[in-house]
């Protein structure tokens, strides 16, 4: 059925939506690292920092249309990253974007568990709020 690996279901990654603004500048910042399959969506977002930080993270940017189309891994700390077109960010633990916790298709699924399948609506709202 897999192939020949491990029969094993992979645990879905799980995403805190934030949308305030408060919220969306702080992300990750003052907090504890999230666990290896939790963290938080960003909404609107194009672009993060991670000023103040003191362990790197994994951020993928989300279009519109609810596809990564940007990744940052291990982004240390004191730097900033950007992606044009997109409306969202995911913020992570660094390392967790590898393909046993899902890839870039395991992102795109927990945005829209996130989203609650208003995916389309809130990212175009959010596209609209730039």
């Amino acid at each position: 059925m897999n192939g020949g690996g491990s029969s094993a279901p992979r645990a879905r990654l799980r995403l805190l939506k934030v949308s305030s603004w408060c919220g969306r500048a702080r992300g990750l910042l003052g907090r504890r690292p999230p666990g290896p399959r939790t963290g938080i969506l960003l909404m609107p977002c194009a672009a993060v920092h991670t000023f103040g930080m003191r362990y790197a993270i994994d951020v993928a940017f989300v279009s519109r249309q609810g596809r990564v189309v940007g990744v940052r891994r291990a982004l240390a700390p004191c730097r900033i990253a950007l992606c044009l077109g997109a409306v969202a960010a995911v913020e992570m633990r660094a390392g967790v974007f590898d393909a046993e916790h899902g890839g870039i298709g395991g992102i795109e699924t927990a945005v829209q568990h996130a989203t609650r399948g208003n995916i389309e609506r809130n990212l175009q709202r959010a596209g609209q709020l730039r």
